[in-house]
């Protein structure tokens, strides 16, 4: 599609900005939603290519994993493919982070400590892999109000110009946002608004998208106002059925009505797949279709061809990973669960323990939407999953600015069971945090008696796994009972054994510390080949 008159006009402006000189620049372009920031984006990526390596990297949703925007985010105009490695996380640098700050103390986007975590230095390296001998890169980052904290952090370390990381390369950066926002470095900001999209322009899009005949542009205003995803839904729909449109949902109803027989099913995966707040993929089309019993490849070859489908009805957007066009077409897939929107949720929940285990946050946020009056079984899953999710983002420089948000939300599920369980959860809750405080400080021994004050029964399996672990960890770095340490390492052996067809990365974590406990204080080589050959299986299995 060629770009409207002002689209180019911005395009060129910023293409101006970045070539003039050998400076570090930062840019801001925005603008509403469907002004088309992310086409002007895309445009610029396309003229800047010779000479240039250019990350395009797209926000999903800021209450995801620390990283995970740069992990899933992620495409590179280049000949390479970025590689950001496995899903899993091992936990190797759990042990507390080398830095002299109390648990739960905040760090500031301005603060002149910029350690980096393993995971900073493993995305950078990553990066300077994939620049194939360019001398000039430019970040997009796209969709930035929906970045994650820590990827802004680590954003903004790569940008400060005093820590020299990525020194030897020119760096440039494009900021994708619908207000003003920048990140606080000190280079040379510029900020671009895109204007309210003319009549003219809008018309000049739908006639190269093949909508040649007359259109009334104020029929189109007053259904798609200055969206020109929706301008074009509109205008498809007028071509259609030779009738103007008076709202979103009769443009979508039209639409799915008039799929062909045996391809309505895909409004049927677009439901579910509606109550992902971030990417979604082949595999979550496959899982969401119908229970009929198919062959694995049909299913694949089905899930394939429908969200193509979706595609050229302009329902969603992408490539390998798909988005819906915009919140409002979500929104309409949404809208039409209506009761069955919890079930999906519970079965959203299921499929991320299988494929994505280690997205505790996901898993536990799914499931809360899944919940029932009274589900007191259900409630105590998905809060303790949330603390799983604190105790992994804690672990991450940068990342206690989320953390408190997660323990609202464990809050407000343990406020939400019967009186008789609320005090039991609370105090399993608070001895996981002060248990976890004191570890965190190298205080093993104050931390043993609280992990060890938790009542087991009253923890699901994967927080039962994490409690016997950081119990293990306690005992080895005291040093102090060889027994007692064989003794709780066995205990976390059985119970990680248990778990082990459910939680991936729970078992992966606790076998790396059961390794050490084995191979260097007992020597027991069966325990050792089982766990060794486990985790290279789900390592496979992950990739």
């Amino acid at each position: 599609m060629s770009l409207a008159e002002f689209e180019q006009e911005i395009v060129d402006d910023l293409y101006e900005t970045l070539i003039t000189d050998d400076e570090d620049k930062g840019i801001t372009l925005y603008g509403d939603i469907g002004s088309g920031k992310s086409t002007i984006a895309l445009n610029l990526a396309n003229q800047l290519m010779e000479g240039w390596t250019i990350f395009y990297i797209e926000g999903i949703d800021p209450n995801l994993s620390p990283y995970l925007t740069w992990h899933i985010g992620t495409k590179l105009y280049s000949k390479k493919k970025l590689k950001l490695g496995s899903d899993i996380s091992f936990g190797i640098s759990f042990l507390p982070v080398p830095i002299s700050l109390e648990f739960g103390t905040s760090i500031s986007v301005t603060s002149t400590n910029y350690i980096l975590t393993p995971s900073e230095e493993a995305i950078i390296s990553n990066i300077e892999n994939q620049i194939d001998g360019n001398q000039r890169i430019l970040f997009v980052a796209d969709n930035f109000e929906m970045w994650d904290t820590p990827s802004k952090q680590l954003f903004q370390k790569i940008m400060h110009p005093q820590l020299g990381l990525l020194s030897e390369y020119h760096l440039n950066v494009l900021i994708v946002a619908q207000s003003k926002q920048s990140i606080e470095v000190p280079i040379i900001w510029k900020y671009v608004e895109t204007p309210d999209i003319p009549d003219e322009s809008i018309l000049h899009i739908l006639r190269e998208n093949g909508h040649a005949e007359r259109i009334c542009i104020e029929d189109i205003r007053a259904c798609a106002g200055n969206d020109i995803s929706l301008a074009l839904m509109a205008a498809n729909y007028y071509s259609m059925s030779g009738e103007n449109a008076n709202n979103l949902i009769e443009i979508m109803d039209r639409r799915c009505d008039c799929l062909p027989t045996e391809k309505q099913e895909v409004r049927q995966i677009l439901g579910p797949l509606s109550i992902i707040d971030s990417y979604f993929s082949k595999d979550e089309a496959a899982f969401f279709l119908d229970s009929t019993p198919k062959d694995k490849y049909e299913t694949e070859y089905l899930a394939e061809e429908y969200l193509q489908l979706a595609e050229d009805q302009m329902f969603i957007k992408g490539d390998n990973k798909f988005l819906f066009v915009n919140d409002n077409i979500k929104n309409y897939f949404k809208v039409k669960l209506a009761r069955k929107e919890r079930y999906y949720h519970r079965r959203f929940s299921e499929f991320l323990q299988k494929r994505h285990p280690e997205d505790y946050y996901s898993r536990g946020k799914h499931l809360a939407l899944s919940l029932q009056s009274s589900d007191t079984k259900t409630i105590v899953e998905a809060w303790q999953l949330f603390l799983l999710a604190y105790f992994r983002r804690s672990t991450e420089i940068g990342s206690t600015d989320d953390v408190y948000k997660i323990l609202d939300k464990i809050e407000t599920l343990i406020s939400g069971l019967p009186i008789s369980a609320i005090d039991t959860q609370h105090q399993v809750l608070d001895e996981f945090i002060q248990g976890y405080q004191e570890f965190t400080k190298y205080n093993y021994r104050s931390a043993l008696l609280h992990f060890q004050a938790i009542t087991p029964s009253r923890i699901v399996p994967p927080c039962l796994a994490e409690c016997q672990r950081l119990i293990l960890l306690c005992n080895i770095q005291l040093a102090e009972d060889l027994g007692m340490i064989i003794q709780s390492a066995d205990e976390l052996y059985n119970t990680i054994e248990d778990i082990c067809h459910s939680e991936d990365e729970q078992y992966c974590r606790a076998a790396l510390v059961l390794l050490d406990a084995y191979i260097d204080r007992s020597n027991d080589r069966k325990k050792v080949n089982i766990l060794k050959n486990k985790i290279i299986r789900i390592i496979q299995d992950h990739m």
